[in-house]
This record gives C-alpha cells, structure tokens and sequence, in this order.
C-alpha cells in the first residue's frame, strides 16, 4: 500500500472518528447524523478543502454528480449538499455489499 493510500485512509478514518465523537452517547437518527458531517464538512470547506476533496475521492463520491447537485441547489449549503451525496454513496455501498458480498450458503 502506497504512502498516499495510506494518507487517504488515514483522512476518511479521522473523519469518521471525529463525526462518531460528536454523535450523543443515545441513539441519533439519520437526519441528526446526517447534520453532524454537514457540520464537520462546513469546517473542512472552510480550514481545509483539499483534505475535504480527498475524502470525498475515497468515499467516490461521483464528481459528476456533486458538480450538478451544487449547480442544481443554488439555495441550500455546499455542507448539506455533500452531507447527502455522502451518506447516499455510502447507502449504495452497504446494499452492494449485502448483494454481492460472500456467500454464507456452504456454512
């Protein structure tokens, strides 16, 4: 593994983590998770937008896609925009795993 995988993993695994520390200790839903990593994406935009690029890259986040929905939503947050485009990417991942993951039938 490369030095610059290792970075980009590092950088999604950093995020994750600080999203998770911000998270109360009870339950939250969807919409309060969702509003925690825009909050965390408003920072990076704000401190460090590269980092932010190379998360959205590893998480990929299709660049088409983020491109049109901000062209698209003039009114609502950059943070709120991403926040969603991640937490949908990452939905599609879970269903693609659950589908084509290993197969548990010879156990």
């Amino acid at each position: 593994m490369d030095t610059q995988e290792n970075t980009e993993r590092r950088t999604v695994l950093e995020l994750s983590l600080k999203v998770i520390e911000e998270m109360p200790q009870e339950k939250i839903t969807i919409e309060e998770m969702q509003r925690l990593l825009e909050a965390h994406i408003n920072r990076l935009i704000e401190t460090d937008f590269n980092r932010l690029i190379s998360i959205l890259y590893r998480i990929d986040v299709s660049e088409e896609k983020l491109k049109k929905a901000l062209a698209e939503n003039n009114d609502t947050g950059a943070g709120k925009i991403i926040a969603e485009l991640i937490m949908e990417r990452q939905q599609q991942k879970l269903i693609s795993r659950k589908k084509y993951g290993p197969s548990t039938d010879w156990l």
